[in-house]
């Protein structure tokens, strides 16, 4: 295999977002996934078969594929040893990988393309600006076109409010609270959640349609199985729930420089000494989770994106980019 501009590690909320952005730049990019991909035709029975290797055309994602292995019964997909959604490897034989706390909590963690985002309720608020000004190399406001232009993609829209939601807003202005009409969160207060599932589908109160059939056009049904990975959508790339293995795969796909390969496990970053700059990361070792091969990866850059979800909200250390002999902080 030829080397790659950039390798990736994980394809979930963090890499699936940065492959496709350097894919539009013209870089080849390759993104290793430990976990399985539901909807794509090289593996129609992922957590059966091994299926291919990799897959770089998004014609290879199919709907139909993809609402057979989302099923909407919760213990099927969410159990943490048997479920679909799971940190362990496609092939459910085998028990799921083990972990290390360094203290008491849990953490619901997904191995897969799309990662931890397939069984997120879709909730993208922003970060409290007090949680990165000081703390991050870099400041809230320079983040906020990133937000933007993210929040566009997906996209992420005010929650519709339901009675529940009115109730709610009634007792917090009771209590003397005010709503907050923005996205940047600098004083207390309420508002509806910044969500990234498509605007509900405008035949929704039409009784001329089936819950069925409205399952398979565009838009958000209110079905609630988000959770579960919601299966509802005409294609793919229009599923409602804005998960990025139906948002930013097929871009990234789009872009044709673009390969992501499922059940690779990457467990080293492969380092040399650089006369210049020092200690510089080369290359990712990995491991096939079906067959246990083993082989080794170089690019120009390695990007670590694995476990990206979960990091703001357990301080652990943030995604790293290792390239030209520096670690420098996403």
């Amino acid at each position: 295999m030829r080397k790659q501009d950039v390798i990736v590690i994980g394809a979930g909320g963090g890499g699936a977002v940065i492959a496709k952005e350097l894919g539009e730049l013209g870089l080849h990019v390759l993104v290793l996934e430990a976990g399985p991909w539901y909807g794509n035709r090289k593996w129609p029975s992922p957590n059966t078969e091994k299926g291919e290797v990799c897959s770089r055309s998004p014609d290879d994602l199919d709907v139909n594929l993809f609402r057979e292995s989302y099923d909407k019964l919760e213990n099927n997909m969410n159990d943490l040893i048997a479920g679909r959604l799971r940190w362990g490897p496609a092939n459910q034989e085998n028990p799921p990988w083990n972990r290390s706390y360094q203290q008491r909590g849990f953490v619901w963690q997904n191995s897969g393309v799309g990662g931890s985002t397939q069984h997120y309720l879709a909730n993208s608020p922003r970060a409290f600006p007090s949680a990165i000004d000081g703390e991050w190399p870099l400041t809230y406001r320079e983040l906020i076109p990133f937000y933007e232009k993210v929040e566009a993609e997906l996209p992420v829209e005010f929650a519709p409010t339901t009675s529940k939601e009115e109730l709610f807003y009634f007792g917090a202005k009771k209590a003397g609270w005010n709503l907050l009409a923005t996205l940047n969160v600098v004083s207390p207060g309420y508002r509806p959640q910044p969500n990234a599932i498509l605007p509900p589908n405008a035949n929704l109160l039409n009784p001329a349609y089936s819950e069925e059939q409205l399952s398979w056009m565009e838009g958000c049904t209110l079905a609630g199985h988000c959770i579960n990975g919601c299966p509802h959508g005409p294609s793919v790339a229009k599923i409602a729930k804005r998960s990025t293995n139906v948002s930013y795969v097929p871009l990234a796909l789009n872009t044709g420089n673009v390969e992501i390969r499922p059940n690779t496990f990457s467990y080293e970053v492969i380092t040399e000494n650089h006369p210049k700059v020092g200690i510089r990361a080369i290359g990712v070792k990995i491991r096939n989770t079906w067959t246990g091969e083993r082989d080794e990866l170089f690019a120009d850059c390695i990007i670590v994106a694995a476990g990206a979800i979960e990091t703001p909200g357990c301080g652990s250390i943030p995604p790293c980019l290792l390239t030209n002999g520096l670690a420098k902080e996403l």
